[in-house]
């Protein structure tokens, strides 16, 4: 994949030892999470399937991201327009 897009609302995160950020991209549905000490994108995630039934708006956009405290790959969601925040799990996709 490649992002040619900006990154937008960052929220950092530990995972065990390794810190790292979750990264919407501008105008998308998308998050990145960015290793920051290996300095590369370990996962992606398309989020409008997700907020396809939650969110009424004409766009699925991120514009605020905040981690769930105590919870692994939880996190709050929030965009412009948007009539409320949206609470998502990310979860490996099978293989």
């Amino acid at each position: 994949m490649v992002v040619e897009r900006r990154l937008g609302e960052l929220e950092c995160v530990r995972d065990g030892e390794r810190r790292q950020v979750w990264a919407s991209l501008v105008d998308t549905s998308w998050l990145l999470r960015v290793d920051l000490e290996a300095r590369a994108v370990t996962a992606v995630a398309d989020l409008a399937p997700a907020m396809a039934g939650s969110v009424a708006v004409e766009a699925d956009v991120i514009s605020g991201i905040a981690s769930v405290q105590g919870a692994r790959n939880e996190f709050w969601l929030s965009g412009s327009g948007w009539p409320r925040p949206v609470k998502v799990r990310l979860a490996a996709r099978p293989q």
